[in-house]
């Protein structure tokens, strides 16, 4: 059904927007064999009910489908979108798209080199980091007063998480800042 494109006593639409109807419809429940539920309506009135599906561009087919029960049962049928399977979903999808002239974008050449310029760098920037992995530390070995070193940083800086107290005590004890602090 077509919901959500036409003006009604509550709302009054601004804009002129071009909807697609997507929906799941009677003809796609019937090919796919897919399970009806009832919604029952202690409220409201038969016709009324069938009326505003018309309104709302119900076939005759889908107000009969959705009110078989309804004079025994006081409830109409639906069809929920999770009777489906996750590829039937998507085989659905994909066809009302198709059916629909809905095709994939694909930007102008500026952008388009522009975005692979950023991919590149990307690629490049993860080339170096790799070789970062290269980085030599055998014979390396952490300090044996670190967890005194931590403690005591934790109690100058009570905010501050144990891993950053850590960091920060690397930071201090690399080379280069060694000989800023001996100078």
């Amino acid at each position: 059904m077509a919901l959500l494109q036409r003006d009604t006593r509550r709302y009054e639409f601004q804009n002129q927007i071009e909807t697609i109807d997507l929906g799941l419809s009677l003809e796609d429940v019937t090919a796919m064999r897919l399970e009806s539920e009832y919604q029952h309506h202690p409220k409201g009135t038969k016709a009324v009910m069938m009326d505003n599906l018309r309104e709302n561009g119900a076939t005759e087919a889908e107000v009969a489908f959705m009110f078989r029960d309804f004079d025994r049962l006081r409830s109409t049928r639906r069809v929920e979108l999770n009777a489906m399977t996750s590829p039937q979903m998507i085989a659905l999808i994909e066809k009302k798209l198709r059916a629909h002239g809905v095709k994939k974008i694909v930007p102008n050449k500026i952008l388009l080199a522009k975005v692979y310029t950023e991919f590149e760098k990307g690629r490049r920037l993860q080339e170096m980091v790799n070789k970062l992995d290269d980085i030599k530390m055998s014979g390396f070995k952490a300090p044996t007063n670190l967890e005194s070193s931590v403690r005591k940083y934790l109690k100058e800086h009570p905010d501050v998480r144990w891993d950053v107290a850590l960091e920060e005590i690397v930071t201090k004890s690399a080379p280069q800042n060694r000989k800023k602090r001996t100078k």
